[in-house]
């Protein structure tokens, strides 16, 4: 690729990149197809899976969880992904089928351009207070259900060099509503969503690797910034260190994160949460966060 080409590819991702999306878990660096579709099967044939839980001492649990198949079809340059996630949220619950597809364009043996898509179909339900007036004197309180079936199409672009990356992706780019009700409790779920991605890996002798990614989100007049680091040590140990830097709490802005993990023989790798200051907020009783990678 000439130089000129990567700086107005470049340009474009930057200049874009005002516009992103909250993540699925503090792990999501360790496979960034869980945010964009560009990534699935680059490295191959691989099950994902993560599960998160929070519990608060005064207000409603909170969990969510992700599984996802990917793989890579050389006959066609592409790469094609399966994956289904589900958030609870208080009295807000949310399950997404998704089906990722990119193709990659070589450039040469170590540089290559990847254009992914997403199609999404999500069912949100949310229960809100409502008010019966059958009895001027006495009104009857209780529990409705907005609900909203929508599939919604997001789009990504990735350029690749040999161990560097950079990519942006968009959800909810495009949604058609099948069923709706009272969908202005519901409708911030679909603003456009945008991520912005760069990274790269270094090794340092035999027995470590490190990589190194920033991760950028906003929707609407929401931004994040993510500044990820994890180390692979004599190719089984597995640790890294995050900061978080958001503008939804002015009192803490800055979050640090910690993780651990292991890898067997480059075919599994199990990650923990250690730490999360973000996730102490609210009166935080207990979290926990695992991801679970199978290369196949």
């Amino acid at each position: 690729m000439k130089a000129s080409s990567f700086i107005l590819i470049a340009g474009m991702f930057i200049s874009t990149s005002v516009l992103a999306q909250y993540t699925p878990s503090d792990l999501y660096q360790y496979n960034y197809t869980t945010i964009s579709p560009s990534f699935a099967g680059l490295e191959g044939q691989k099950i994902t899976g993560t599960a998160n839980v929070y519990a608060f001492r005064s207000r409603p649990y909170e969990a969510s969880g992700f599984i996802g198949y990917e793989n890579k079809i050389s006959k066609i340059n592409s790469g094609v992904g399966f994956s289904a996630d589900f958030m609870n949220y208080a009295r807000t619950t949310r399950t997404n089928l998704n089906l990722l597809y990119n193709y990659q364009w070589s450039l040469d043996e170590n540089r290559k351009v990847v254009a992914g898509a997403k199609i999404t179909s999500s069912q949100l339900a949310f229960s809100h207070l409502e008010t019966a007036i059958l009895d001027p004197l006495h009104p009857m309180q209780y529990y409705g259900i907005s609900r909203a079936n929508t599939t919604v199409v997001g789009a990504s672009v990735l350029y690749k060099k040999d161990k560097i990356f950079l990519g942006i992706s968009v959800d909810n780019l495009f949604q058609k509503a099948y069923h709706t009700d009272n969908i202005a409790l519901l409708s911030g779920y679909f603003d456009k969503q945008f991520n912005f991605i760069v990274g790269d890996q270094f090794r340092l002798g035999e027995k470590i690797s490190t990589t190194h990614s920033i991760y950028v989100i906003n929707k609407k007049d929401y931004w994040r910034f993510d500044l990820n680091n994890s180390v692979l040590i004599d190719n089984w140990l597995i640790a890294g260190l995050s900061l978080e830097v958001n503008n939804s709490d002015s009192d803490n802005q800055i979050y640090p994160k910690a993780n651990a993990g292991f890898n067997v023989s480059n075919k599994a790798q199990f990650i923990f949460s250690a730490y999360s200051e973000a996730n102490n907020r609210g009166g935080k009783k207990f979290s926990g966060q695992m991801m679970m990678m199978f290369n196949l």
